[in-house]
């Protein structure tokens, strides 16, 4: 069946209506200014919301641009949400977008002038992109997925391909993985000759930061590469491309948490936290998991040290600060 737009933009919300409405208020300026507004779908995903987000949505409904809201009879959870965005995607290309990531000025018109001049499996939109703006194509999926590394878990800067939706056999170790939207992502990626990362800002900075509500060292090491493992016994990735990301992750990511959660013991899930708040880290069992994934590799006790390192130093500088005030 062809699809009736290039894009959509899916947004899986869940009782944040006022985030929900800076964020549609950003992308519906920018599809108005479009020469083709037909060219893009919205679709938002309330996972059985409280608040008034289905007012705001309605609100937005009223202009000259293609919105469908559904409304969850119960909370699916984060992955059952997105999965509900992904199967009601109606465009070639589907772009789950955080409902507190901004899109940043320009940004839909730039990508949709890259979208038609190609068939790419994986977009990735750069996190931390260079002075030099533009966009690269890739052509070997390992390089490309080395490029891209844990970048793969973070929903908004990953646009893929709608009709592989069909193809990624779902279970219930994927809805409870925390990282629902990377087997897609992946299928998308290797399904495809061509892939591509745009380097240049696409989103702003976060509207809030309430992150957690899950094991981080379960989910980002544990969940993760476990979904990455099932691609190398396919052969559709290289061990050589995953054991590259395992060790960039740790590197670039991991061993910050390290010392934040393990060491620093911040941002942890406190007991007894009013219901409803996502914010904090579970992190049972942390060890165990990264020295099952780790524990062989020598860069694991390099790191680790460095960690140590930082987290004294940090110490050091908040007590230096606390004294001089």
């Amino acid at each position: 069946m062809e699809n009736k737009f290039l894009l959509s933009i899916c947004i899986p919300t869940y009782n944040r209506a006022k985030i929900l409405e800076v964020t549609l208020k950003r992308i519906i300026g920018q599809i108005n200014e479009l020469d083709n507004r037909n060219l893009v779908s919205l679709f938002i995903s309330d996972n059985a919301s409280t608040d008034n987000t289905q007012e705001v949505v309605q609100r937005f409904a009223r202009q000259e641009v293609h919105i469908e809201y559904h409304c969850n009879e119960k909370n699916l959870g984060p992955d059952g949400n997105f999965l509900k965005c992904f199967q009601s995607a109606t465009g070639k290309y589907v772009w789950l977008l955080g409902d507190d990531d901004p899109v940043s000025e320009g940004a839909i018109c730039y990508l949709l002038n890259i979208l038609q001049q190609g068939d790419y499996g994986l977009v990735h939109l750069s996190t931390s992109p260079t002075n030099e703006i533009g966009y690269k194509i890739y052509h070997d999926v390992n390089e490309y997925l080395m490029k891209v590394s844990y970048w793969i878990t973070f929903i908004s800067a990953n646009i893929f391909q709608s009709e592989i939706v069909s193809k990624v056999n779902i279970n219930e170790e994927m809805i409870h993985s925390y990282l629902m939207q990377v087997p897609f992502f992946l299928t998308s990626a290797t399904s495809y000759t061509q892939n591509i990362v745009i380097d240049r800002k696409m989103l702003d900075v976060h509207l809030v930061d309430d992150n957690g509500g899950y094991n981080f060292f379960k989910v980002f090491v544990q969940n993760q590469f476990t979904l990455w493992e099932r691609f190398v016994n396919r052969g559709d990735i290289t061990r050589f491309c995953l054991d590259f990301v395992k060790e960039d992750t740790y590197k670039r990511f991991i061993s910050f948490y390290i010392g934040e959660l393990l060491i620093l013991r911040r941002q942890l899930q406190k007991k007894k936290k009013k219901k409803g708040l996502k914010g904090g880290y579970d992190i049972e069992n942390a060890w165990r998991i990264l020295f099952r994934y780790y524990g062989k590799k020598s860069y694991f006790y390099i790191y680790l040290l460095k960690a140590l390192k930082l987290s004294f130093v940090r110490v050091v500088k908040r007590i230096g600060r606390f004294i001089f005030i």
